[in-house]
């Protein structure tokens, strides 16, 4: 009994090594994609709760209301595929979020700043490997793709511009964006 069980538990294992490695490029991109906008949202919901600075307080609702966008349409389009798509943050993700609330009151506002810097130069790294992925046959998706990222890049310049003393921006906006997010849908 003992060695069929053995032999279940390897036959199991091949099964599983299999079907991970059987995943295709687009479901890839979209697991990936998912992951970056759920810490995006995640990241500036908890800097909309922690910062008294308002430029990252704008910053920060604008970053909510466009990555949940991004991240409906991904969930939108990953249904339709039938794929199942993770619903909470990986280890990785959570564990960059709990140092973060871990920040003392006065380095959160630069700790933030150097996260969304990070994580947008991380995303736009991921959606420019889309261009280049020849194993990636849906032009729906890549011409999705090319239409994010002038905003992740907008959202990128404007981390990078966040000022960290406690001045409001002008008419408490951030600079505007490229509006893609609402104006184009896979």
């Amino acid at each position: 009994m003992k060695k069929y069980l053995n032999w279940a538990v390897v036959i199991l294992g091949i099964i599983t090594v299999m079907s991970f490695g059987q995943q295709n490029p687009e479901q890839d991109f979209v697991n990936k994609a998912v992951m970056a906008n759920q810490y995006e949202v995640a990241l500036a919901q908890q800097a909309g709760q922690r910062s008294s600075n308002e430029s990252i307080k704008a910053y920060s609702r604008m970053l909510v209301d466009e990555h949940q966008q991004i991240l409906n349409e991904l969930r939108q389009y990953a249904e339709a595929k039938g794929w199942t798509i993770s619903t909470d943050l990986d280890q990785t993700h959570q564990g960059q979020l709990e140092v973060l609330e871990g920040t003392e009151v006065d380095r959160y506002n630069q700790a933030f700043k150097d996260a969304a810097v990070a994580s947008h130069e991380n995303s736009i790294a991921l959606y420019e490997a889309v261009n280049g992925n020849n194993a990636m046959t849906d032009e729906t998706l890549k011409i999705w793709v090319a239409d994010k990222l002038p905003t992740l890049k907008s959202h990128l310049s404007q981390a990078q511009q966040l000022k960290l003393d406690d001045t409001a921006p002008i008419n408490n906006q951030v600079p505007p964006t490229i509006d893609t997010v609402r104006n184009n849908k896979m």
